[in-house]
C-alpha cells in the first residue's frame, strides 16, 4: 500500500544495506541453531535468551567480514535492534521485549557489559586555534581567496561549537 511505500522512501538506502546485512546474520545463526527465523514458536522468555546468545556471537565477531576479535557493545546492540525492526516490520513483536513490554533486563545488562568492556574511543588529535588565526591573517588577493578564508572561519565556527575538532 501508498503508506508503506512512503514509510520505505524515509529510509536511506544506506540504512536499508545495514538492516539486510544483520538480518543477514541473524538468519544464519537462526538456521544453525534450528529456529525458526521469527521465532514463532518461543515464549518471549526464550527469546530473549536465543537474542542473548546472539548477541554473543556478535560480539565474537562470528558472522563478520573484517578480521577483528571482537565487536564494540554499540555495535552488538545496533545489530539487535535493527534485527528487532525486521520482525516488527514483518508483523511480529520485537523478539527484545519482556513481559512487561521493555527491552529485557537480560539484554540490557549485557550490553553495557560489553561496553564497559570495550576500549574507550580513539579520538582524532584537535587542530589548534593558530591554525585558524594564520589562515585569518593571510592576505587575500581576490574575491575567491576571501571567499575560500571565510568559508574556513566559518568551518571553524562549526567545529568549535561541538567541541570536537579544534582545541583552544
Amino acid at each position: 500500500h501508498r503508506g508503506r511505500l512512503d514509510s520505505d522512501k524515509g529510509v536511506t538506502s544506506q540504512t536499508k544495506e545495514k538492516d539486510s546485512e544483520h538480518f543477514r546474520k541473524w538468519r544464519c545463526f537462526a538456521t544453525r541453531a534450528g529456529l525458526e527465523i521469527f521465532l514463532t514458536n518461543e515464549r518471549p522468555e526464550r527469546k530473549i535468551q536465543i537474542l542473548s546468545a546472539f548477541a554473543f556471537e556478535i560480539r565474537a565477531n562470528r558472522f563478520g567480514k573484517k578480521a577483528l576479535d571482537q565487536l564494540r557493545g554499540d555495535t552488538v546492540e545496533t545489530t539487535l535492534d535493527n534485527v528487532s525492526k525486521t520482525f516488527i516490520a514483518n508483523g511480529f513483536r520485537s523478539p527484545q521485549l519482556g513481559e512487561n513490554g521493555k527491552k529485557a533486563l537480560l539484554l540490557k545488562r549485557q550490553f553495557k557489559k560489553y561496553k564497559d568492556e570495550d576500549p574507550p574511543t580513539k579520538r582524532q588529535p584537535a587542530l589548534p586555534v593558530r591554525v585558524f588565526f594564520f589562515i585569518v591573517g593571510l592576505i587575500c588577493l581576490n574575491d575567491r581567496d576571501l571567499a575560500i578564508q571565510d568559508l574556513i572561519v566559518l568551518a571553524y565556527f562549526y567545529m568549535m561549537r561541538s567541541c570536537e575538532y579544534c582545541e583552544t
